[in-house]
């Protein structure tokens, strides 16, 4: 909560009224957790809800999609059902990492990148690009591309080479932005790409940074910076939704959401809290707090404890769902935690937490839905429209 300076005022009888009247004006940048329900949450003592609405998945080397008939990706070879898929224009893309030798080597030489008509057509955009799809522009023509970055002398370096490249014809457009880190693509439009990262060399190294990068001009303008990653905050988990004008940057040791027009604060976390997705009405927020498990030397793969639903605009706590929930190191395969609607938010719980050099249980991950109108959660089937590898929706 930001300070707020109060002017003195005589003891009247309507000092009372009067105070009132100025606690509704004054602005709220972070709510109490006191004035929000707080919601336990112990997955397999929880009533069976309706089951999730599959969206477009690559399950096997088969693209599916609701309403559709299913495209078959067998002619792409082996790969195919863990390559990422995301929404363009008119259709899907998807790339195939094509490697020197045998895929055990390990050595990338290129990627093959394939868009997918709504009507089933298949079209190949690069045969041998030596740039992977990171994200997709709003209006689905472009997206931003990452290359391994090599030294003068084709030494590898930590860190990706980005580039804004055409779904028409492959072609790269614009600058070319090298960094000593690997991006988290917060959003996208046709001329700019928002992205957090920590350097891991360099005068910045291990510092934090979210910076505006203009595709076109090659400007980067740097929009916050922290000496370190705050204690306790879980990796890698930054939002941002055009639609509700906001986004969030690592600052004076927190995550603060500004607006993304005049850059000015909105609203500020608690201490080691993260802001993760937006609604896809652009009025709440879920953020992550209080990480559990192996971290990120160990892929990411740990839980969190908290799930604090927010305003997305003033930051007013909305509910709090305690429990074990998913962290972000599996969300790369079956369906993420996402929004289902503007009120119901779907993710993975576990009943009991496990140790920091333990992984979760095998089967112990139960799919639930929570609702925040009712401040409530159920289960979901966990049903083969949870498999595969779901559709990355268009930077929104």
């Amino acid at each position: 909560m930001t300070d707020v300076k109060r002017s003195r005022v005589r003891v009247f009888s309507t000092f009372a009224l009067a105070a009132a009247l100025l606690g509704t004006v004054l602005p709220t940048v972070a709510s109490s957790a006191a004035a929000a329900p707080v919601t336990p949450v112990v997955p397999s003592a929880l009533p069976m809800g309706p089951a999730t609405k599959p969206a477009a998945r690559i399950v096997g080397k088969q693209l599916l999609r609701p309403g559709k008939s299913a495209v078959s990706l067998a002619p792409y070879g082996n790969g195919v059902s863990v390559s990422p898929l995301f929404r363009a224009k008119g259709g899907y893309l998807i790339y195939i990492t094509r490697f020197e030798g045998r895929p055990i080597n390990g050595k990338v030489a290129g990627y093959r990148i394939i868009f997918i008509s709504d009507s089933g057509r298949k079209r190949e955009v690069a045969r041998l690009s030596p740039y992977k799809v990171t994200a997709v522009a709003p209006d689905g023509r472009t997206f931003i591309g990452s290359k391994t970055r090599y030294s003068t002398k084709g030494k590898f370096l930590q860190g990706a080479v980005l580039r804004r490249i055409r779904l028409s014809d492959g072609r790269p457009v614009g600058s070319t932005l090298t960094i000593a880190g690997y991006p988290d693509m917060i959003a996208v439009t046709a001329e700019r790409a928002l992205m957090g990262y920590v350097p891991l060399n360099g005068r910045h190294d291990g510092e934090p940074r979210t910076v505006w990068w203009s595709t076109q001009s090659g400007r980067v303008r740097v929009v916050a910076a922290n000496p370190k990653v705050p204690p306790g905050m879980p990796d890698y988990v930054q939002g941002a939704s055009l639609g509700a004008h906001a986004f969030s940057v690592i600052k004076h040791g927190r995550q603060v959401v500004l607006d993304t027009r005049t850059g000015d604060r909105l609203w500020k976390t608690f201490s080691g809290e993260a802001v993760r997705t937006f609604s896809p009405d652009g009025k709440k927020v879920v953020s992550v707090a209080k990480p559990l498990g192996a971290g990120h030397e160990e892929g990411d793969g740990y839980l969190v404890r908290r799930l604090y639903v927010r305003n997305a605009r003033t930051g007013r706590l909305l509910v709090t769902f305690t429990g074990y929930f998913r962290g972000i190191g599996l969300e790369e395969h079956g369906a993420p935690s996402h929004w289902e609607s503007a009120d119901s938010y779907f993710t993975y719980g576990h009943d009991t937490g496990f140790g920091p050099d333990d992984w979760p249980a095998s089967g112990s991950e139960i799919p639930i839905r929570c609702r925040v109108s009712t401040s409530t959660c159920e289960r979901v089937p966990d049903t083969s429209t949870l498999k595969g590898t779901w559709v990355t929706p268009k930077s929104s």
